[in-house]
């Protein structure tokens, strides 16, 4: 083993520092990589991380080969044509994952003026009881709704066919037996997804005469895709951040890159001001 490193390391300050970025990529592939044990998630976001960091990994362990090997392909014009494409794909996937991540920070940090009204997103429901994420945004709803007493709230989330209730009647329960007075709450219990969830939620709202000014309560890395979706329905948006457990937050902002990007390209939220 200390052969095979000092074969593909070097030695000296390069071996040093290709094990430092081996450390770090191999510590970033394990955040992606431990949801899958700890919460039984796999999906597209650590899929990605996975795959990507895995990459760095290899390459940082292989870097002389692979650089020799770049070096033979480069020699031919159409190496060279090659490998400048691949590097302006790579390129401008880090740039869109970049400006698609800032807009995300930028969406959480969306604070109320106290004045709109509150509209949870449903999450799983688990028999009768709440999931962990769902447990996660009723206790941001429960905690905003106590410092602001005068708020209303829409609970919204349909029922699935694994579910005994559906979505907003769970949250309605569990708010209500924390002390959150009914009259204040109002129940949407027909959508299945997010964009539903908006759009029946501001139905609710014109229904029930309350301020279309709305605050989302949800997850803060499904804030920007929830308030991209909300724009096409009203035009004042903040954000009500439920907390993500670290392990899961990598996972779930990558999977999320990909919605914002879907949303992005199909027009959702036009009317957002720049």
């Amino acid at each position: 083993m200390k052969a095979f490193f000092q074969k593909h390391l070097g030695s000296g300050m390069a071996k040093t520092v290709k094990l430092i970025f081996l450390c770090v990529f191999g510590f970033l592939f394990l955040w992606f990589f431990l949801p899958i044990p700890v919460y039984g998630v796999l999906n597209i976001g650590n899929a990605t991380g996975m795959l990507g960091f895995g990459l760095c990994c290899a390459l940082t362990l292989f870097l002389n080969p692979f650089i020799a090997f770049l070096r033979r392909i480069w020699k031919p014009v159409f190496g060279k044509l090659l490998l400048i494409a691949a590097a302006a794909v790579v390129l401008s996937v880090l740039v869109t994952a970049g400006v698609l991540g800032c807009r995300m920070l930028a969406a959480v940090h969306r604070v109320p003026a106290g004045d709109e009204t509150v509209v949870v997103l449903g999450c799983q429901v688990r028999g009768t009881g709440p999931s962990l994420s769902l447990s996660r945004r009723i206790a941001a709803a429960k905690t905003y709704l106590e410092s602001h007493p005068d708020a209303k709230c829409v609970l919204s989330g349909g029922q699935g066919s694994d579910e005994d209730l559906s979505e907003a009647q769970c949250m309605f329960n569990e708010l209500t037996n924390a002390g959150i007075d009914a009259r204040r709450l109002y129940m949407e219990d027909r959508s299945t997804s997010t964009r539903e969830n908006l759009a029946y939620s501001i139905t609710v709202i014109e229904e029930k005469g309350l301020s279309k000014k709305i605050a989302l309560v949800t997850d803060g890395y499904h804030q920007c895709r929830a308030a991209l979706i909300a724009r096409d329905y009203t035009e004042s948006v903040a954000a009500v951040p439920a907390k993500t457990p670290i392990i899961l937050l990598p996972t779930y902002t990558v999977r999320e890159l990909y919605g914002v990007l879907y949303e992005t390209l199909r027009g959702a939220g036009k009317s957002e001001s720049t």
